[in-house]
This record gives C-alpha cells, structure tokens and sequence, in this order.
C-alpha cells in the first residue's frame, strides 16, 4: 500500500510539474525565446570560412533552385558541426 502511494505522489508531482511548465510558457511565450538568445550569445559568433563566395557558388550550382542564404546557412551550419 505504501508503494502506491509513493508512486502515486511522483506521478502526481510530474503532472503539477508539466500543468506549471504549461502554464508559464503560455502566460509568458517569449521565455523561449528569450533562452534561445541567451543560449546563442553565450555559443558566440560563429567562424566565416575564408572561401565562403566560392563555397556558395558550388553550393548554388549544383542546386540552383536553392537560395543563396540557405546555402550560407548549410555553410555555417556545416563550419559550427566541424567546431564542436
């Protein structure tokens, strides 16, 4: 019996705990964002390749419906992975 009840109590903590979470992120929604930013700046600035003009231009060429900042985004994208 006292084992039910314990379990009870965690799962009653976990639902209070979500319904809390829930409801601060809809009464307050730039909380995310907020961290997201946060997180970014403490990341830093990511590095610029030296060559980016020519990667874009190869990236560009073998997919020209494809957007020149997409393919600087694949590019730092690809530079941020490498630095990790």
């Amino acid at each position: 019996m006292s084992e039910r009840r314990g379990i009870a109590w965690i799962i009653a903590i976990i639902a209070v705990s979500a319904g809390l979470g829930m409801l601060v992120e809809w009464r307050a929604p730039g909380i995310s964002r907020y961290a997201h930013d946060w997180l970014m700046q403490l990341r830093g600035t990511l590095p610029v390749p030296d060559d980016i003009e020519q990667r874009v231009a190869e990236i560009l060429e073998e997919r020209p419906a494809l957007r020149w900042d997409a393919a600087v985004q694949e590019i730092l994208e690809d530079t941020s992975d490498g630095a990790a």
